[in-house]
């Protein structure tokens, strides 16, 4: 025919653990990735709701100084950066207490990727999780006079 399929390709084995023990250390890895992955995203948003509390004392700066025709743009911009200065708060708020519950539900995430069978070998094997470290948090903003 005109239209030959290209071949398939050979799908790659994916590797299977065969023990309780290999799977076990694969669940932990993996959950182990999710909370570290949560921590970065809560680090990232705490940055940048540092980044826009610096932005909003600028921008109340250059209010505060503004005169005449330069003042009504100047509250704009502050109303701007105060509109995104609390955003990126809220953020940084919502991916830290994510973060949190991460690392808290960790244990049951390993469990709930195991088979009944591997989670009574993780069970008996588990050492005591240790409690989690919270997230780097940007400063607490200054309330509103």
């Amino acid at each position: 025919s005109l239209f030959k399929k290209a071949p398939e390709p050979e799908p790659e084995d994916d590797y299977v653990p065969e023990t309780a023990e290999e799977r076990i250390a694969l669940a932990t890895q993996e959950a182990e990735e999710i909370v570290a992955a949560a921590y970065e995203v809560a680090e990232e948003a705490a940055g940048n709701a540092a980044d826009a509390a610096e932005q909003l004392d600028l921008a109340e700066e250059a209010f505060e100084a503004a005169e005449g025709a330069e003042k009504k743009a100047a509250r704009v911009e502050f109303n701007r950066a105060q509109k995104v200065a609390r955003e990126a708060d809220s953020v940084a708020k919502v991916t830290a207490t994510r973060a949190i519950n991460a690392a808290k539900n960790e244990e049951r995430s390993i469990i709930t990727m195991l088979s009944a069978a591997d989670r009574k070998v993780y069970k008996a094997t588990a050492a005591p999780k240790k409690a989690a470290p919270p997230p780097v948090r940007a400063p607490e903003p200054e309330p509103e006079p």
